[in-house]
């Protein structure tokens, strides 16, 4: 630990960025030196638990319980006081000093927002040593700090990452698409205090009081967002395609007239939906499966399935799906391969999906075409890469003189 000399030279304007600081002792308070240090590095992963891979579905979460810290420290007594009690905190209002506690047994200060008890001789005074170090890995419960003035919230470190990424002209989906890091300051802080004996319970501290010091260390935390190259956005195109001018097997076309919500009768009716491709704009190595999401919505209650289009032949039809008005948005994914075509190696193929949908209300029979058609379009597009051939070795001829080859032929 620095000497009483020395450390009257360093101060306060250097507390919070020493590796380890240890105070001078006071008259009142029998602490004649108290130290803390953080050791290693110490980080936090956050990551995208949601299944559905729409920006507007990013659910961020840590993948951790807890915020390891490793450090260590100490405290020494005046030479006739013991050791009363260590306790560590996070994010504490203060960084250091002497703090009068009042009485009782457990010390505290307002403003943390989590300590932890590291020693206690509170019960033997008498039989306490007059120093104690610690070194210890504290873990701190990240939903115990997410909240308040000095809080630590890794999911709201990389949201506000992500309102600076847009404020600089970045998407939302660039953002959650890649890895990224920030760092955010914490403090790590000791307190201590020593007591001596005194006739019948022990007395904490002078005249009955808990006077004690607190000293801190800044910790540089980590938080590693990992990114979800899955994440896509709504297209701001869909919504503006109509319906193609051939399908074949068509249904007959969807009833017209009245209000058809006479008497509390509710049709079934699809009235917004989207087409996404997990990779709009593919390069590769074909044939390849690519995979598309279709969300959609509505009114009613019954069946529904819906139709890929393109050049006015389906390309893809769902199977039946259960729809009800009251689960709202819904979601279904399918999947499409690119052939394998030697005219196209090395060429952008730009291509056009159309979505269309079939609706049965429960007491029907049959599907009718949806009444809204103009739902949504998708552009995407393959560039399909030739794969290298690897050249085969030339046969290696086996020397007539060799004695391992003569040997094999017996």
């Amino acid at each position: 630990m620095k000497s009483l000399t020395s450390l009257k030279k360093i101060l306060a304007p250097v507390v919070l960025t020493l590796p380890i600081l240890s105070l001078p002792a006071q008259a009142d308070s029998w602490v004649k030196n108290i130290s803390i240090s953080k050791d290693g590095i110490v980080a936090v992963s956050v990551k995208n638990m949601s299944a559905n891979k729409s920006v507007q579905n990013v659910n961020l979460s840590p993948q951790t319980q807890d915020l390891t810290v490793s450090v260590s420290g100490g405290i020494d007594c005046d030479n006739n006081a013991h050791v009363h009690q260590g306790i560590l905190q996070f994010n504490s209002e203060s960084a250091w000093g002497k703090m009068n506690l009042g009485t009782g047994n457990n010390l505290n200060h307002p403003g943390s927002q989590y300590k932890q008890s590291i020693f206690d001789f509170t019960p033997a005074l008498q039989n306490g040593p007059n120093s104690k170090n610690f070194n210890q890995n504290w873990k701190i419960p990240l939903a115990q700090v997410k909240q308040g003035n000095n809080s630590f919230d890794p999911v709201k470190i990389v949201q506000d990452g992500l309102q600076a990424f847009q404020n600089n002209g970045g998407s939302a989906v660039d953002f959650y698409r890649k890895n990224r890091s920030f760092s955010k300051d914490v403090r790590i802080s000791l307190i201590g205090s020593c007591g001596k004996a005194g006739n019948g319970p022990a007395t904490w501290g002078i005249n009955g009081l808990i006077n004690a010091w607190m000293t801190s260390v800044t910790v540089p935390v980590m938080v590693n967002y990992q990114g979800d190259p899955g994440i896509f956005a709504l297209n701001a195109q869909l919504g503006n395609s109509g319906f193609p001018n051939t399908v074949k097997a068509q249904p007959k076309n969807p009833p017209s007239g009245p209000n058809q919500f006479e008497n509390g009768y509710n049709p079934l009716v699809i009235t917004d939906a989207s087409l996404q491709a997990h990779n709009p704009q593919y390069r590769g190595q074909c044939p390849k499966d690519l995979n598309f999401v279709v969300r959609y919505r509505g009114t009613g209650k019954g069946m529904v399935r819906y139709h890929i289009v393109e050049n006015g032949k389906t390309v893809h039809t769902s199977a039946p799906l259960p729809y009800d008005n009251k689960f709202g948005w819904r979601q279904n994914q399918f999947s499409f391969e690119i052939p394998t075509d030697q005219q196209q190696y090395n060429k952008t193929v730009n291509r056009k999906f159309r979505l269309l949908f079939e609706v049965k209300e429960d007491d029907k029979n049959t599907y009718n075409w949806n009444q809204n058609t103009q739902l949504g379009s998708l552009n995407w597009s393959h560039h399909c890469q030739a794969q290298a051939i690897v050249p085969t070795a030339p046969a290696i001829r086996a020397n007539s003189k060799s004695s391992p080859a003569r040997a094999l032929n017996h």
